[in-house]
């Protein structure tokens, strides 16, 4: 400041004094200023450079607790800010996440945090961002909140120390979280969020283990990839037949939710108490997609069935049932998942009895095994490719529509 500002004049405090007024000037002034930073000289140098600016846009040589305060808050939303930038392409929902902690109090605990989080997925479902909304059916609430800790948006307090330990590289905690841990917004956006706290006492910052630089790692990714693992590797331990129908249509069903998480809406199991080998599950088609917005329009189908075989080979009973489905709002397409290794339609088997109901009812049935849809849920790794899904159904209906209905059909007609 005795550079900056050219004084002849020893003391600091006299310095400090030169350039502030009011109830900024003195050592409590100083320690005013103190408690909008982590008590590290970047921080208090990043602040008074901002307050200075702010007081020389009024015309004045000396800082007031305005300047103090605009500067404290400039700050922290360009910290926050920084954040949504920096890490929005591996970590899609979390300015939409972060902004969910806006006024409350910075110390809460995770099954509150938990609480917040999932209270957002219902904003993230109504505004139906494709990569967003798949993130939050992925990784849960959970992995959310993990993934908030391993770019340093919260700290987990430590029950040895009661210091709150806070990570910038990426790591998750080594272990998972408590219902009744305590965990700390970091101090850097308190402001931004305009919680109901603004500053911290010297005896807390002491409490926060923490070094503040954004390096673009996130641990996201490897949460993303684990959830996506351990869907697929389930699917090989679950036994064909009746054995493991209910456990198939489960997975089924879980899996169908993060796949088409941004194109279906009120994907659930079809109530049916009368038909207990009955396993269809159905999802609201809003034409959000070119996929879907074609099956709503080429075949009138609003509500889309999915009928769940646990096991390999179908025969004409399984395409009859699921054309039977189709009427009204459920329109001329369906899906029959099965345990087939392949979607390539077999000659002389489910390719006859798949032209059988098109010619015969109009009615497209596609097969879609459950091995191939957990090569959807691999496209998913990677957050920036959310629409290679909705392509891949586009190649697939295309296939039907243009190859395999064109093929004749192995069987015989019959005499009439």
């Amino acid at each position: 400041m005795k550079v900056a500002f050219k004084l002849d004049i020893e003391k600091d405090q006299r310095v400090w004094d030169r350039c502030t007024a009011d109830d900024l000037k003195g050592r409590n002034g100083f320690k005013r200023c103190l408690q909008f930073t982590l008590y590290r000289p970047r921080d208090l140098l990043s602040l008074l450079n901002e307050a200075f600016f702010s007081a020389f846009r009024e015309n004045r040589e000396t800082i007031i607790n305005t300047d103090l305060e605009y500067a404290a808050k400039s700050i922290s939303m360009a910290r926050l800010e920084d954040l949504w930038k920096e890490y929005q392409k591996i970590f899609p929902s979390i300015q939409v996440i972060t902004s969910a902690f806006r006024s409350i109090e910075p110390e809460l605990t995770v099954y509150t945090c938990l609480k917040k989080i999932e209270a957002s997925f219902e904003l993230i479902e109504e505004n139906g961002d494709p990569k967003i909304t798949s993130e939050i059916q992925l990784l849960k609430a959970s992995g959310i909140l993990q993934s908030l800790y391993s770019v340093g948006f919260v700290g987990i307090r430590d029950k040895n120390t009661s210091s709150y330990s806070f990570c910038h590289d990426g790591r998750t905690p080594d272990k998972g979280f408590e219902s009744n841990e305590k965990l700390l917004i970091h101090p850097c956006y308190w402001l931004g969020l305009n919680l109901n706290r603004n500053a911290l006492a010297p005896e807390e910052a002491e409490e926060i283990n923490d070094e503040y630089d954004i390096n673009i790692i996130s641990d996201n990714s490897a949460i993303r990839n684990k959830t996506i693992g351990q869907i697929t590797t389930h699917l090989d331990q679950i036994p064909i037949g009746n054995e493991g129908a209910t456990e198939f249509e489960q997975w089924c069903l879980d899996a169908l939710r993060i796949v088409f998480a941004s194109h279906l809406t009120d994907i659930k199991s079809h109530p049916n108490g009368n038909a207990v080998q009955r396993r269809d599950i159905i999802g609201t088609n809003g034409g959000k997609s070119d996929f879907w917005k074609r099956v709503l329009e080429d075949y009138k189908t609003r509500q889309v069935v999915f009928d769940a075989k646990n096991f390999e080979e179908l025969g004409p009973s399984e395409y009859r049932q699921l054309q039977s489905y189709l009427t009204g709002p459920y329109g001329k397409l369906g899906f029959i998942i099965n345990r087939d290794e392949s979607e390539v339609l077999k000659s002389g088997k489910d390719l006859d009895w798949t032209k059988e109901m098109y010619q015969s009812h109009n009615s497209l049935i596609i097969k879609l095994p459950a091995k191939y849809i957990s090569k959807l849920l691999q496209k998913l790794r990677n957050p920036e490719k959310h629409d290679a899904i909705d392509r891949q159904m586009g190649k697939l209906l295309t296939l039907y529509e243009t190859s395999y209905m064109a093929i004749k059909s192995t069987q015989k007609k019959r005499r009439k």
